[in-house]
């Protein structure tokens, strides 16, 4: 299995690739990052599809904000693109969500947004925009909200989906209000060593509504198994994973929430998760992204156990992002080509 997260901006753009039960390679992509990072992201991800003569079983789009649904508009503003390279979607518009509600109509205008101006408002615009592009194509698309209590759990040729969120009340939640609630961005802490941030007094999580409802999930192949967190809160993680298994879990490799953040890692969320291979999202361009403080407290549980902890970046950002003495403090593998072998 390859997962491979393509240059997607501050956002998220990843290929899950594996060989099926039925001897033929299949695809999940979950989001497609910014419309900016559209070129090296998700376009370059269709490229790779193409070339390899295969298409995309299942496309998740985790939730509406525009570094994860940015690249799918953009690719509709494409001449060269065509949908019918899409077998399947989850996304939870609110066309999913209310059936009674009826599918508002956009001008598809496509024009450049600029993610700094991002608010829940354009998000939830976008989304519209999403589903009626939906609605006109042959994508097959769920008629319930993709959540814990419906779990689609289709199985995609002998890979199985646990959703860890969202459940259903934190999906209605999600349209019911129209002020954004984003908590301050922490400032960026590269410059400070890990052996003193791990002491840092956990910072305050966010229980941002949009946040709540993005899709995570565990994903299960023959013996492997992932943890992907989408930009999923804590809270709802920890709900999640004990909703299926009351007590830790081990697997081979965590997609970490909202491109690293924070305020998405909690110290009970840490007790829960034993894994040495991670992946990290991230342009480091926003947001303070990616807390260093949540590598270190990784870094600091694992350090005494037989098995190299594992970095996996989708940019070259090591060198900003870690000091020479981090890397006297702690032994750790990292990896700057996104792609992650399972």
């Amino acid at each position: 299995m390859l997962m491979k997260m393509y240059p997607a901006g501050p956002g998220d753009c990843v290929r899950i690739k594996y060989e099926g039960d039925d001897g033929e390679n299949h695809n999940i992509v979950i989001d497609t990052g910014t419309r900016t990072s559209y070129k090296n992201g998700f376009k370059a991800l269709l490229t790779d599809v193409i070339a390899d003569e295969e298409i995309i079983d299942l496309l998740v789009i985790s939730h509406y904000d525009l570094d994860h649904i940015g690249g799918i508009l953009e690719a509709y503003s494409d001449d060269k693109f065509s949908d019918d390279i899409i077998h399947t979607i989850w996304f939870n518009a609110k066309m999913i969500v209310d059936p009674k509600s009826k599918l508002e109509l956009f001008e598809f205008k496509f024009e450049k947004i600029k993610l700094p101006n991002e608010n829940n408002n354009m998000g939830a615009k976008h989304s519209g925009q999403l589903s009626e592009l939906i609605a006109k194509s042959k994508i097959n698309w769920h008629s319930l909200p993709a959540c814990i209590e419906n779990n689609l759990n289709e199985n995609f040729y002998g890979l199985t989906i646990k959703f860890i969120s969202p459940f259903l009340s934190e999906i209605n939640e999600l349209f019911e209000f129209s002020n954004s609630t984003n908590m301050k961005s922490l400032p960026k802490d590269h410059k400070i060593d890990m052996k003193v941030l791990k002491d840092r007094k956990w910072v305050r999580q966010e229980k941002e509504s949009k946040h709540k409802s993005s899709m995570s999930f565990i994903f299960e192949f023959e013996d492997i198994r992932v943890l992907y967190l989408s930009d999923t809160s804590s809270a709802s993680v920890i709900e999640g994973l004990l909703f299926h298994v009351d007590g830790k879990q081990s697997f081979d490799a965590v997609k970490l929430s909202h491109h690293c953040s924070a305020r998405n890692f909690s110290k009970e969320m840490l007790e829960l998760i034993e894994c040495h291979k991670y992946l990290i999202s991230s342009d480091g361009s926003k947001y303070g992204h990616p807390n260093k403080e949540v590598i270190a407290r990784i870094l600091e549980r694992n350090k005494t156990a037989s098995n190299l902890s594992e970095l996996y970046f989708n940019y070259p950002i090591e060198n900003t992002v870690f000091t020479e003495q981090d890397k006297k403090d702690y032994n750790f593998g990292i990896n700057n080509n996104g792609e992650c072998y399972l």
